[in-house]
């Protein structure tokens, strides 16, 4: 048995479109192999942010011999049908076999498909798997016509030591690849996968990623326990960062003082989305003044130029954020919530500020069916998309709510009202911590009920897999704080008594129960992944007329 090795080596390849593009590669030419009948032990696809490749074991070195039988016409056809089925296989009739069926006599033919030597299949299977991998974005260079997401440098293609010569653009595959592009100007040959890893290994490229994750947050959580600091937990960006580096190597930077009273958030999402850089926090969980940046080389002075260079970046970064924050507080959020009339919130739906009245509105009713204080709900409706028209927002369009929190502070508004506006886009997701407090419950139901009731209204309600407005996650936010919270709330008395008043509909009945069967249709699903039953959920759920979820 033989094994397959492919790497195509190219220009950096972004960090998201790695894994995908390597998956692909793996299906593609699973599907090839298993057209030709060869069978194989197993596959490992790899990728790093200049390599894409796929290792196969266990290959025969020569496809099975194939015998297919094709039916043809009836017996008792007529003569052009015969006449059509001979000249389609290429026989004459007296090679055919005449056979009973449940469906009459038929002539049958079976030929023998000799196999072929596997290097020989190859080659189409994988230049056909390369121009059949979709690149969200893709580019042509050179003389070639073909594309790919970056100019490939060139492709490695060896079975059983010998190499496939595969074409693609105007690279013709041989047995060499190239290990760091910084660190060695070596050219490698190469004659099997444990000799690869191994030379690329001692070239300072770490194949997998998870051994690249590894060794960053090994390296990282080293660095912060000699400052008695922890890491702060993002795996996200983890793994973003381990698809930018080849040899990751983990550094200490530090952040000036004169930025630490810009809120946390941030600070951090600056770094984050900006820099790549990973925050540190003390044991109290509050931000440090450091950061942790991922190198690609280990450097004679220990990094320092690199740290250095970081710095001296992230030192403009954070005077932008700075600046942004400053001047945001120049103004109040109720003098910023004027400026929602100007904002689209959706052509058919109106302005921002549009739909801050109808929080408004939602939000009293909620308060006044569940008997809580209706003046802080209020208040928090009024002023909880204001800090859409932030210069920090704008930059950082996750910091929503976030920054509106801080500013309403600055204005000198209620805690509750501060938190409110902070919370009201909670849960985001299905981890997400719901709000606890009344007037962030409140909010947070008023605006996804206000999104829900909206583009039902207009007939954009999710369709199979799409759902651009985010319909379902509100659906569930809405179900998750009335289940965590244990609150009693009438969702059907609640859309029966607003849709009327916000939203122009045709039959006020019609469009609640389109929108409580979408509520009822989340709710089960939400209960399937909480391990319930499924008979006994359709039963409970199909006697709930009036959706109280307590």
């Amino acid at each position: 048995m033989a094994e397959l090795l492919i790497e195509i080596l190219s220009e950096e390849i972004p960090a998201s479109m790695q894994e995908p593009a390597a998956r692909n590669l793996e299906r593609l030419i699973i599907e090839g192999l298993k057209s030709e009948h060869i069978d194989f032990d197993q596959t490992e696809y790899f990728f790093t942010p200049r390599r894409i490749g796929l290792f196969i074991s266990g290959l025969p070195k020569k496809s099975p011999d194939i015998v297919e039988e094709k039916r043809g016409p009836r017996v008792d056809s007529k003569e052009q049908a015969v006449e059509g089925f001979l000249r389609s296989t290429g026989t004459s009739i007296d090679k055919l076999i005449k056979r009973e069926t449940p469906k009459g006599e038929f002539y049958f033919y079976t030929m023998e498909k000799k196999g072929n030597k596997t290097e020989k299949l190859l080659k189409p299977i994988i230049e056909k798997s390369m121009t059949s991998i979709q690149w969200p974005k893709s580019m042509k260079w050179g003389s070639g016509k073909q594309r790919w997401i970056r100019p490939i440098v060139s492709i490695l293609s060896i079975f059983d030591q010998k190499v496939i010569p595969v074409t693609y653009s105007s690279c013709v595959a041989n047995n060499i690849t190239m290990p760091h592009a910084f660190l060695t100007d070596a050219v490698l040959e190469v004659e099997s996968f444990s000799q690869y890893k191994k030379s690329l290994d001692t070239g300072h490229v770490v194949l997998k990623i998870e051994d690249r994750i590894a060794i960053i947050e090994k390296g990282a959580k080293a660095i912060a326990s000699r400052l008695k600091l922890s890491v702060r937990q993002d795996d996200q960006l983890i793994k973003e960062v381990a698809g930018l580096v080849e040899w990751p190597v983990p550094l200490l930077g530090q952040i000036d003082k004169i930025f630490m009273d810009v809120p946390h958030e941030i600070l951090e999402t600056t770094m984050r989305k900006n820099q790549k850089y990973f925050s540190l926090e003390d044991s109290e969980g509050k931000l440090a003044p450091y950061f942790i940046v991922v190198a690609n080389k280990e450097t004679p002075d220990g990094g320092a130029a690199i740290v250095a260079g970081n710095e001296r970046v992230l030192r403009s970064r954070l005077a932008d954020a700075k600046f942004f924050w400053e001047r945001d507080l120049t103004t109040s959020l109720e003098e910023k919530s004027k400026k929602l009339d100007s904002i689209i919130f959706h052509a058919e739906l109106g302005s921002l500020l549009d739909k801050t009245k109808r929080l408004q509105t939602i939000s009293a009713f909620v308060a006044e069916e569940l008997k809580f204080e209706k003046e802080e709900t209020h208040r928090a409706a009024s002023l909880c998309k204001a800090d859409l028209v932030t210069g920090l927002v704008i930059e950082f369009p996750e910091l929503q709510g976030i920054i509106g929190g801080y500013c309403a502070t600055n204005d000198g508004e209620r805690p509750e009202v501060s938190k409110a506006i902070s919370e009201h886009y909670s849960p985001i997701g299905p981890f997400d911590i719901c709000p606890t407090q009344t007037a962030s419950m409140i909010v947070s139901i008023a605006d996804k009920v206000d999104n829900l009731a909206s583009f039902f209204s207009i007939n954009m309600k999710p369709t199979g897999s799409k759902d651009p407005f985010a319909l379902r996650r509100s659906a569930l936010g809405v179900i998750r704080i009335i289940l965590e919270n244990k609150l009693q709330l009438n969702l059907r008395k609640l859309f029966v008594n607003l849709l009327p008043e916000l939203w122009s509909v045709g039959s006020v009945d019609r469009m609640s129960d389109d929108i409580l069967d979408f509520f009822i249709d989340r709710f089960r699903v939400f209960l399937l992944d909480q391990g319930g039953q499924h008979d006994l959920i359709s039963a409970v759920l199909s006697s709930q007329d009036e959706v109280n979820l307590v």
